[in-house]
């Protein structure tokens, strides 16, 4: 198990070069201290080919990542088979000899008895999804009814997720399928199913789809394994591959399973899923358009981009679940605020497309497209903005200046402290004060320091994009149950009263309940504890009278507060009164069910964190 963790975790920094801790810990199902061991004997490993995995707050970054060198040493000095490779062997093998001993298997896959029966477990849960069985009985082990034709479909879809755990650019750029595996099973491969021709496929298709449509790099590969398998099937045995033309002829009636022949139909996109990409980016364009109140709209270049990338990416089966949690650690703030904008294009795809394993990820894609093609539109966009500093006109020019570069076509005005007029803040897109404003609560306002300002550039980008955002939406701005702003780390106060009422106050100040709920709260604590365990206290109101919205507020405290003398360091406030704050409460409560992730939380408070395991 660890070494095939490890070969895991190489193939994992092979692809994304930079990752965070948490995701690599939860995707390994494993502890911190584990996944620190193994990558310290993953840098004893590559120490003499001098690349090393860095670590740098919570990100660890593979330094030097000589893709080809990294993977020619790995080849040479580690034969252990994959959990993928040695299921291949085991099928191959029962193939062969209809019946295999399991003496046999220990011994030429040199592997413990205990990983055998978890390799011989998991065959058979892949094999029933065929209506396959797998017969262990003292003769030795077997496979019901099982003839090359059946293997194709089982064989190619363990190829496919082998392909998502060692997936690298190489085999992109080489067509090289004998990277993918040890050279003992690509042997076999090449024999039972003339593998080798990965290569020539690869390449006919290569020029088809140049002359066709756009498809992603991945899902060429994917057909490409696909018809390589299936051209071993018994009713393909006409197929020819000997020229391009006969080869783009065949491939429309190449046989091939329905739900294999779907990927296949990518290719030549069929009048139905043309239509329902067609519908999918009128949905988007028509909605967008009503959240910016026809103010911004989608010109020809974003609706081109978008529904090539539909068409690219829409019949892939597999998607490493790994890219899944990467999206969603490096785009959580830009969903938290443009979250109408994801919203809109997750309804529009779910609206139009069965339950597939690749729409989120289809979802973030088309929101990055979406979100740099908007940013552009605010870049050119006719602003008006207002600054307002306590220094002199150097400082003045200084941010008028850098407000310029970002914005060309804004019209950017100075203001001094002693003479603005908050009354026609919301004349403006965009006011920004590098002082503070006391008793100033305008939506379209920021307040920062001129460091800040001038030194965090991605941050402050997005806070003024977040402002122009939410100026050109107005009142389409949905409320969230739960955002970041809802969370707040490292509070201090006396008692579980204070504590109440501050979870309150911030429930109040974000506008979902009114002062008389704030007074239920805590009437509701003095007739009965609202301490859950886990060093948790759920504090709510006796019924829904002064809940103007649904919310979910989240503290965390220094040191424990005391409920009935149990230490709490979490407070959940909550106010709700219909199934949108249920269901948002039923997923916080879980996680707040794993003591693990809160001793995590208690030796690290992040109010990233927190948001990024809650976000809703």
């Amino acid at each position: 198990m660890k070494k095939e963790r490890q070969n895991k975790l190489l193939y994992i920094f092979l692809s994304y070069k930079t990752i965070n801790k948490y995701i690599l810990k939860n995707h390994l199902e494993i502890s911190f201290k584990t996944l620190e061991r193994d990558i310290s004997e993953l840098n004893d490993f590559l120490k003499p080919i001098k690349a090393y995995i860095n670590k740098i707050d919570d990100t660890y970054a593979l330094v030097n990542p000589q893709t080809n060198l990294i993977l020619d040493f790995t080849k040479l000095h580690d034969e252990f088979l994959l959990i993928s490779e040695r299921l291949i062997f085991i099928m191959l093998e029962i193939y062969k000899n209809e019946k295999v001993l399991q003496t046999y298997l220990l011994e030429d896959l040199d592997i413990g008895k205990n990983i055998l029966l978890d390799d011989l477990q998991m065959l058979d849960i892949i094999l029933r999804k065929y209506h396959l069985k797998l017969v262990i009985d003292k003769k030795g082990v077997s496979i019901n009814d099982f003839i090359l034709d059946a293997i194709i479909p089982i064989v190619s879809d363990i190829v496919l997720d082998h392909l998502l755990v060692k997936k690298n650019l190489v085999l992109f750029q080489n067509s090289d399928l004998s990277l993918m595996f040890s050279e003992y099973i690509y042997n076999k491969l090449v024999r039972y199913f003339k593998i080798d021709n990965f290569k020539i496929v690869h390449q006919y298709l290569l020029d088809l789809i140049i002359d066709k449509k756009n498809l992603s790099e991945m899902n060429i590969v994917f057909i490409t394994i696909k018809i390589t398998f299936y051209l071993n099937h018994s009713k393909n045995k006409l197929f020819d591959i000997t020229n391009k033309i006969n080869f783009e002829k065949g491939l429309k009636c190449l046989y091939m399973s329905s739900d294999d022949r779907q990927l296949l139909n990518t290719l030549f996109l069929e009048k139905e899923a043309e239509t329902q990409v067609t519908n999918c980016v009128a949905i988007i364009k028509e909605n967008f358009a009503q959240l910016f109140n026809q103010n911004i709209v989608f010109d020809n270049y974003i609706e081109e981009r978008i529904t090539k990338h539909l068409i690219a990416n829409l019949f892939i089966q597999k998607i490493d679940p790994l890219l899944i949690e990467h999206y969603k650690e490096n785009l959580f703030k830009y969903k938290n605020t443009y979250y109408e904008i994801f919203k809109i294009i997750n309804d529009a795809i779910e609206s139009q497309f069965l339950e597939q394993e690749q729409n989120l990820a289809l979802v973030y894609e088309i929101f990055m497209h979406l979100i740099i093609w908007l940013n552009i539109q605010f870049e050119n966009a006719n602003l008006k903005i207002l600054t307002i500093c306590i220094g002199g006109m150097g400082q003045s020019y200084m941010i008028k200046s850098y407000l310029q570069s970002l914005y060309p076509q804004a019209e950017i005005e100075t203001s001094s402290l002693s003479s603005i007029n908050k009354k026609i803040f919301s004349d403006y897109n965009l006011v920004i004060s590098m002082i503070n404003i006391e008793d100033s609560l305008h939506k379209n306002l920021i307040q920062v320091s001129l460091t800040a300002f001038l030194g965090g550039k991605t941050e402050t980008n997005l806070m003024m994009n977040s402002k122009i955002y939410e100026h050109f939406i107005g009142a389409n701005k949905i409320h969230k149950v739960f955002s970041i702003d809802n969370v707040l780390i490292n509070q201090q106060v006396n008692n579980k009263e204070e504590g109440i009422m501050m979870c309150g106050n911030l429930l109040k100040e974000l506008g979902y309940v009114t002062d008389d709920y704030i007074k239920s709260m805590l009437q509701r604590e003095r007739q009965l504890t609202t301490y859950i365990g886990n060093y948790i206290a759920i504090p709510h109101g006796l019924n829904t009278h002064g809940i103007i919205e649904n919310g979910i507020v989240l503290l965390h405290f220094k040191s424990p507060v005391y409920f009935d003398k149990e230490p709490v360091y979490f407070l959940v406030g909550l106010a709700g009164k219909d199934k949108e704050y249920f269901d948002a409460f039923y997923k916080i409560s879980n996680k707040l069910l794993e003591i693990n992730f809160i001793e995590e939380l208690l030796k690290d408070p992040s109010k990233e964190r927190i948001f990024k395991e809650f976000e809703l």
